[in-house]
């Protein structure tokens, strides 16, 4: 097979410069070889001194799993070693770094034939950038700029850029709050937002019988005449909101549940009901829906019972 790889002047390195190669769809693989020169005066990969092997691709389109770098050495005075095979991930349309750390089979070698087999999938691919290059263990990139991804799992040797960073934290964050009550721009809550608008829609007044809506659950209702008011129905939406009414009058009130409803042990469409009027603005009681037509009294305070 014809070498696809032309030495460029610099140490230990290598680079694809006959590409993009297309890696067609099909069932087998296809071979990119090149070699690369360890020799300068006996300074090569180091095993002991844990210097690495690189080799760095760039796909358009996705890398079927199990492509194979397979490392020959060649010799001059050293005996027969083994071969070295890496077998790379999937990739999609992103950067792939495969490491060899320091390796008896790398270290004894003057040079080592590098063959890439690129599995061939499904789908067509293209190779668009391919190197292979020697650092010494100082020399060693230790940040990476590559998007967050699964593969960040478990590398412990590898730091993520700035950029990456950047990009995820950014990504969480979204654009946030630009308007509210009234205010745009970079939008803060003040303790005016709270008192002005949070409080005072929370609580609601009653003066005599009426209906809760269901939007009125979740509030604060203050009674201050006597009345009957009608809980409404309750609903999937309604289940786990407390709702707490304020005896604020001598009168009796009564809270009157749907006829499909029960409050505590109650039998259906009962009655709570305070009638003490020295309890005035002490008594208080709060109510949440459960569920299966069941409403419960979290907190009270005075005398509540059922009729």
């Amino acid at each position: 097979m014809a070498n696809n790889v032309v030495t460029i002047d610099n140490k230990y390195q290598r680079k694809e410069l006959l590409l993009p190669k297309v890696i067609p769809a099909g069932s087998g693989y296809t071979e990119l070889e090149s070699i690369l020169n360890l020799e300068n005066d006996n300074e090569g990969v180091d095993a002991r001194n844990k210097d690495s092997l690189f080799f760095i691709f760039k796909i358009a389109g996705t890398m079927p799993i199990n492509t194979e770098i397979v490392i020959t050495p060649i010799i001059n005075t050293f005996s027969s070693l083994d071969d070295i095979t890496v077998l790379c991930g999937t990739i999609t349309d992103d950067n792939l770094i495969v490491r060899v750390e320091g390796n008896d089979t790398i270290r004894d070698a003057d040079k080592v034939k590098i063959t890439f087999r690129f599995v061939q999938g499904a789908f067509a691919y293209t190779v668009t950038e391919l190197s292979s290059s020697v650092k010494k263990k100082d020399e060693i990139e230790s940040v990476s700029d590559a998007a967050y991804a699964p593969s960040w799992n478990g590398d412990t040797s590898t730091a993520a850029s700035k950029n990456a960073l950047y990009d995820i934290i950014a990504s969480l964050v979204g654009a946030g709050v630009t308007s509210f009550n009234g205010r745009t721009g970079a939008v803060f809550a003040a303790f005016g937002d709270y008192t002005a608008t949070l409080i005072k829609n929370t609580r609601i007044d009653h003066s005599g019988n009426g209906n809760i809506s269901v939007n009125d659950i979740g509030k604060v209702h203050r009674v201050s005449a006597a009345a009957v008011l009608n809980i409404p129905a309750g609903t999937t939406a309604m289940i786990g909101q407390a709702t707490t009414f304020v005896k604020w009058t001598a009168g009796e009130i009564d809270l009157q549940f749907d006829g499909a409803d029960v409050i505590m042990d109650s039998a259906v469409g009962a009655l709570l009901r305070n009638s003490t009027a020295a309890e005035e603005k002490i008594a208080t009681v709060t109510i949440m829906f459960m569920g299966n037509n069941e409403w419960i009294v979290t907190s009270s305070n005075g005398s509540w019972y059922t009729v």
